[in-house]
């Protein structure tokens, strides 16, 4: 996409804004102006899962092990929570595409 229209474009590179004049824009890049919002949210999802794993690393009472057994703990909560809104997302699919089953 070529932008002559617009003089100036800022976008963000490793927490710099650099301007940049009329040329041709990749929008593909995590860089490109609209996806700022989703680069800022990645980076700082990074930066919570580093302060967790550092707090567990400088944590004198806390052992590997337990990092460990909490971690995988963590990841099946994860999975059982979602495994409810995929067993309700089925049942709403399966109503809407089987007009026989459906009885209030």
């Amino acid at each position: 996409m070529y932008n002559d229209d617009i003089l100036y474009t800022a976008f963000a590179e490793d927490d710099v804004i650099k301007i940049t004049g009329p040329e041709e824009i990749d929008q593909s890049k995590d860089t490109y102006p609209h996806n700022y919002a989703k680069t800022s949210y990645n980076h700082a999802r990074k930066e919570r899962l580093d302060d967790v794993v550092f707090d567990y690393i400088s944590d004198e009472d806390a052992s590997p092990e337990q990092f460990y057994s909490e971690l995988k703990t963590s990841v099946r909560d994860c999975v059982e929570y979602f495994e409810k809104f995929r067993d309700r997302s089925q049942r709403i699919l399966d109503l809407i595409t089987n007009d026989d089953i459906v009885r209030f």
